[in-house]
């Protein structure tokens, strides 16, 4: 009896010590959505857009490297009379912050001339204080009658000594330019010129700073069609004007997926990228069977897949999966996304190698309310998530930093293969049944391993067609304690805890 209290009181321990990790960032009496994330040297810095007043407003909030909110109420950062703020994403330079985001209302600034002015940025400094009173507004760079998706998210990054900005235009060219940290005004911007090959249409750009260039991908068609492909090309952080040619490349072409595969989007943030260990992590939203779902690939430094197809995650024909984001931290690139099945909404992940195999997989907080828009970003060899969470009435904002491991895997009945491992009863004292799908048939083996990793038992080994299987595991000749089982099929892996109780 004392063996199995202990037990009980370790996995009450244990599951404390997961949710403990799940913080409140922002809970104020509105609406707060679109967070994103990014570190400072000394703290994480999370904006979004909030309600609290009626129209919304973009508010941020400094998060210290051991959880600490040390804004609790927020910090207003861009407020106009009957104007709306919406989709900020933010980025840290030399001594300042730059957040862009979307504009709508009835505040206007522009020339009569340009009647479209739906992307804005300020600046603010480490503690909060406001550089630019007024935003800025990122419009007309190619003319009349020019301007910004909406349904696209705007991007902002930092290089060496200037930011840069991502936008969808249009004209379906992906748009880019830059702004001097240390300048006053847009009007100094200079634009890097249009990226994307002539006679295609390209839209939800997105990019990161590899620490000598930017890397900026987009999805892209022919006009008039529907072939899409993933283009790329690199940027120089240099306010002089540059153009983009014969030289930018196509990272995948339609002819290197399945025919029932669009490498599209239709979220707000679609794609994102990663950098680290000289590879790239792209991870992007598709259409597969009329489904949303997620795939990811490792990319040279020369942007290059290193694979010859990308990987698909499919947690399931009902799941919808939406708005990925991406980092990396030791050694490892982290990627996290909505998961939505009969309008719940969850958030799930994997950890990947700088090779492309998946070391871990999961829910990272499985709880029956809404989460969503996650966001990633590191510092301080820690991985900080945030998002978007409707558990006290209103969504707010919450965070967990992520280690080597997610949230509450064991938890998680989905592998991104949806071979569906489940235990039907555990802990357990005699007996308990396995259960899995295999979407493909092909050589499996499903097997108990101790702490130490030895196999204790070997319950399959062989050749198995598509289908669902059970096996029982006998906890004879067992000691009491924790094992693990794991069932592999080809190059994917997922293993659940066990616990034997005696």
């Amino acid at each position: 009896m004392k063996k199995v209290i202990c037990l009980l009181s370790f996995l009450f321990l244990f599951v404390a010590e997961t949710r403990a990790q799940v913080f409140q960032i922002s809970v104020a009496d509105s609406s707060q959505i679109y967070p994103d994330v990014a570190f400072d040297g000394t703290n994480f810095w999370t904006v979004w857009a909030d309600n609290r007043n009626g129209t919304s407003r973009i508010y941020g909030a400094r998060i210290a490297t051991d959880g600490t909110v040390l804004d609790t109420n927020g910090i207003l950062l861009a407020s106009l009379p009957d104007t709306d703020y919406t989709m900020p994403s933010v980025a840290f330079g030399d001594s300042v912050f730059c957040v862009a985001f979307h504009i709508s209302g009835g505040y206007d600034t522009t020339p009569v001339y340009c009647s479209f002015k739906d992307v804005g940025a300020v600046r603010f400094q480490r503690g909060g204080n406001i550089i630019d009173t007024i935003p800025n507004f990122i419009y007309g760079w190619s003319g009349m009658g020019y301007y910004v998706r909406y349904s696209d998210m705007p991007i902002v990054m930092f290089g060496k000594k200037h930011f840069f900005f991502s936008l969808s235009m249009n004209t379906g060219s992906s748009m880019e330019g830059f702004w001097d940290s240390e300048i006053q005004s847009l009007g100094d911007t200079c634009m890097a010129g249009a990226i994307g090959l002539p006679g295609f249409h390209s839209w939800a750009p997105t990019g990161v700073w590899n620490g000598e260039k930017f890397f900026i991908v987009w999805t892209q068609n022919p006009c008039d069609t529907f072939v899409f492909g993933i283009g790329g090309a690199f940027i120089d952080d240099s306010l002089i004007g540059q153009s983009v040619d014969s030289s930018q490349f196509k990272v995948r072409s339609d002819k290197e997926v399945p025919m029932d595969m669009l490498l599209g989007g239709c979220s707000e943030r679609s794609k994102e990228l990663a950098f680290g260990s000289n590879h790239y992590l792209l991870v992007s939203e598709t259409e597969l069977h009329y489904k949303n779902k997620i795939w990811y690939d490792i990319l040279s430094d020369s942007g290059k897949p290193i694979n010859s197809l990308p990987t698909i995650i499919d947690t399931g024909n009902s799941v919808d999966q939406r708005l990925p984001t991406c980092a990396y931290n030791n050694g490892k690139f982290i990627a996290v996304w909505q998961n939505s099945i009969s309008g719940d909404t969850n958030l799930y992940g994997i950890i990947i190698d700088t090779l492309g195999g998946i070391i871990d997989s999961g829910h990272i907080d499985k709880s029956p309310f809404c989460q969503k828009q996650p966001s990633l970003a590191t510092g301080a060899g820690k991985t900080l998530l945030v998002w978007s969470d409707n558990r006290n009435g209103n969504f707010d904002i919450y965070g967990m930093f992520i280690g080597d491991t997610l949230g509450v895997k064991e938890n998680s009945d989905l592998g991104f293969l949806n071979v569906g491992l489940k235990i039907k009863k555990n802990p357990f004292v005699q007996s308990t049944m396995i259960s899995y799908q295999l979407p493909v048939g092909g050589k499996v083996s499903l097997a108990v391993y101790d702490v130490s990793g030895r196999c204790v038992k070997t319950l399959v080994n062989g050749i198995k067609e598509a289908g669902q299987y059970k096996a029982e595991i006998n906890a004879e000749n067992l000691k009491a304690g924790i094992y693990f089982v794991s069932v592999k099929t080809g190059d994917y892996k997922e293993t659940k805890k066990l616990i034997i109780l005696k």
